[in-house]
């Protein structure tokens, strides 16, 4: 049987390929986390004018709703159209080709933009809508600690973390196999997945100190951490597709 490259392998190769890569990667991550952050800003800023303006709880509730909901929709909008072109840098950099930094990003815009939209519906819409309840409750309660709130966010991660890494393979795949439909490359990475799932998961899991680390750094770490993910992803796949 063949045997797939361990946890420390991977993290080895990357931290390798990423010297002298990591100020490219960090302009990519800054620039979307920029946009979906201020997205989320105005958002808040919005829905809280008009529900003092308006004097009425259950009128802020439904603001509060609707914008949450509009920035669902938007980070989809922003994670499907960004996603191919860093999933062809970070690949391009695993696979020892040279990427260019500041047309690999939106390389995928061209050609391929109407199946990187359609298929972030299958990749990350599921995942956001799973935990629009959890974010609904917080909202009606955001002035008391709710167990319900708890419970509901437990429920959506729990369903949302096996679907996440059933089809965390499916743009690596779309730069593969171009010619598939968004269902299909879902469907197959499903089936690449299977018996990986847990090996995934375990080397996903192995970054939370590293996050933590991150966030410690006030965020600056964060981009660092990402880089390094990514690119181990990225490995991952050339060794899943080995099999």
């Amino acid at each position: 049987d063949m045997r797939y490259k361990t946890s420390s392998e991977l993290k080895g190769e990357a931290r390798e390929l990423l010297i002298g890569r990591y100020g490219s990667f960090f302009m990519m991550f800054i620039l979307i986390s920029l946009m979906m952050f201020l997205m989320r800003i105005l958002g808040d800023a919005i829905s809280g004018f008009l529900g003092e303006a308006i004097g009425s709880t259950a009128v802020y509730t439904a603001i509060s709703v609707l914008f949450l909901i509009i920035n669902i929709v938007f980070d989809v909008f922003i994670l499907s159209i960004f996603t191919p072109g860093i999933s062809l840098f970070f690949l391009s950099a695993a696979s020892a080709r040279i990427p260019q930094p500041g047309s690999t990003v939106f390389n995928a815009l061209n050609g391929i933009f109407a199946k990187g939209l359609l298929l972030g519906m299958f990749v990350f819409l599921p995942q956001y809508i799973l935990l629009i309840p959890a974010q609904v409750l917080m909202l009606i309660n955001y002035n008391t600690p709710n167990v319900a709130v708890v419970v509901a966010f437990v429920i959506g991660y729990l369903i949302a973390l096996p679907y996440s890494l059933y089809v965390s393979q499916a743009y690596f795949l779309m730069l593969d196999f171009p010619e598939m439909s968004a269902l299909e490359l879902i469907k197959l990475s499903a089936n690449k997945m299977k018996g990986n799932v847990l090996r995934y998961l375990v080397i996903r899991l192995s970054f939370i100190p590293m996050y933590i680390l991150g966030i410690l750094s006030f965020g600056i770490g964060l981009f660092w951490v990402l880089a390094y993910m990514y690119m181990v992803d990225a490995l991952f796949f050339l060794d899943l597709m080995r099999g």
